[in-house]
């Protein structure tokens, strides 16, 4: 089996570096949290509010770092697109040759086929494994290859990707009357910066908790909802998995 491209191995390395970062960053940010409890006797229950002070300029720091992650794998791809086409039909390689990637399987198919690649015939391995096994459009198998390279396009071009906290208290100590104690998580809590759980003024919050937060991506369709890190991660693995498939064509 030939050997991996370098290029594109350097460039899941650097995007991996940038995951390493992100996940670093958003343990920082945890730490700067605060926690107070409100009292409110007159309609019977009290606040634990918990709230991240500088949430809104952290997550424009981090908004780069992910566009720089996605951007390294995508140009994984590519490196690794471009370093197969050398090897196998050298003459389709140019300056501007970049892994195909497509709305439908109709229009991926019609480029493949189309005139100055004619792939199906030129390399028909390689346009089996792009057409039936990495399925570079939107309804393509895991579809990771399409929203990668969508995810690509607006950090690249028109605007940073947009972040969104979503966070959960673990922890919470309460104390009923008879003196007993229960120790509580909350569900995932949405919005942005300060967040509230209500509790009866019955109960005494002996420890108000950790503040845990996971960060989501708003423009990451199909996968929208799952934490950066993880996502990002499953990304990383899939590229890792379409330039090991290329180099063993």
């Amino acid at each position: 089996m030939p050997e991996i491209s370098r290029d594109a191995t350097i460039k899941v390395e650097r995007a991996n570096k940038h995951i390493s970062d992100l996940k670093d960053a958003i343990r920082a940010l945890e730490d700067t949290y605060t926690s107070r409890v409100e009292m409110n006797r007159e309609v019977g229950y009290q606040k634990l509010i918990h709230t991240f002070p500088y949430v809104e300029s952290e997550l424009s720091k981090l908004a780069p770092v992910v566009g720089d992650s996605v951007h390294n794998l995508r140009s994984a791809v590519d490196f690794a697109y471009n370093a197969t086409l050398k090897r196998l039909v050298p003459v389709q390689l140019s300056p501007y040759s970049k892994f195909p990637v497509y709305d439908t399987r109709e229009q991926l198919e019609k480029t493949l086929r189309g005139k100055g690649r004619r792939l199906d015939i030129t390399c028909p391995p390689l346009f089996r494994a792009i057409l039936d096994e990495i399925q570079p459009y939107k309804r393509g198998k895991n579809g990771v290859m399409y929203a990668l390279h969508q995810l690509d396009i607006p950090d690249k071009h028109l605007l940073l990707l947009g972040l969104r906290p979503n966070a959960f208290v673990k922890g919470i100590v309460l104390q009923k009357k008879n003196g007993e104690m229960t120790t509580i998580n909350t569900l995932t809590l949405g919005g942005s910066g300060q967040f509230e759980i209500a509790f009866p003024a019955s109960v005494k919050i002996k420890e108000n908790g950790k503040l845990h937060v996971s960060i989501t991506v708003e423009e990451a369709g199909v996968f929208n909802g799952i934490p950066v890190i993880d996502l990002l991660k499953a990304f990383s693995q899939y590229v890792f998995y379409v330039m090991k498939l290329l180099a063993n064509i």
